[in-house]
């Protein structure tokens, strides 16, 4: 009986590890390349914070670009830029995240920090300690056939070391070299100073929906 039970948890084990993998794919294969995920589903994507999330980018974008783009507003999604750099993002309710996809030509790491410290001020305003959130980079490998989520925090940390780690682990354990995201997610090209994002808005902007 013992050995028929081994063999039983060592199948749901299987089971569990498949349906896992399955899970992973249906939820990354709709991903496009050249863009990070803000992940909720360790709390959950609070109704509204997309919207709030917008309003700041928009007004942030506004205040310190004037070329950029008249933002395009649809149900959930919202095409705008800082200046020329192209970004859209995308509120998927359904697996607790925000997509933000950045153009080719984009500055990605403009648009990330920006991002990054956005959700960081709806955060204190928001839920504080309680929402839980993690922004994770796209990797794609093998063509395009395999996706990755590496921890931008993790990847930072790997890039920025000062003993050289040339791999690490992504959200499924599975191994990414940092050179296929250092150059375009961590290391900057250029030695500008990026614009902070500390009371750039006018009073009783941080609070609409």
């Amino acid at each position: 009986q013992g050995k028929n039970q081994d063999l039983i948890n060592n199948i749901k084990q299987k089971k569990e590890k498949i349906n896992k993998i399955k899970r992973f794919e249906e939820e990354t294969k709709q991903i496009p390349s050249r863009c990070f995920i803000v992940d909720f589903s360790r709390s959950c994507l609070p109704i509204g914070l997309f919207d709030r999330l917008i309003c700041l980018l928009v007004a942030y974008s506004s205040t310190c670009y004037k070329d950029s783009r008249t933002p395009i507003v649809a149900n959930g999604i919202v095409l705008m830029s800082f200046g020329m750099d192209l970004f859209r993002l995308d509120e998927d309710i359904h697996h607790s995240r925000i997509i933000v996809t950045v153009g080719n030509e984009g500055d990605h790491q403009l648009i990330l920090k920006v991002v990054e410290s956005m959700i960081g001020k709806l955060k204190d305003d928001v839920m504080g300690s309680l929402l839980k959130y993690c922004v994770l980079i796209v990797v794609w490998k093998d063509g395009g056939k395999k996706c990755s989520l590496v921890d931008v925090d993790k990847a930072r940390e790997a890039v920025n070391s000062t003993k050289k780690v040339d791999k690490i682990w992504d959200n499924s354990k599975s191994i990414v070299k940092t050179s296929e995201f250092d150059k375009l997610w961590i290391i900057s090209q250029t030695t500008e100073e990026y614009q902070q994002v500390i009371q750039l808005l006018p009073n009783g902007k941080l609070n609409h929906v």
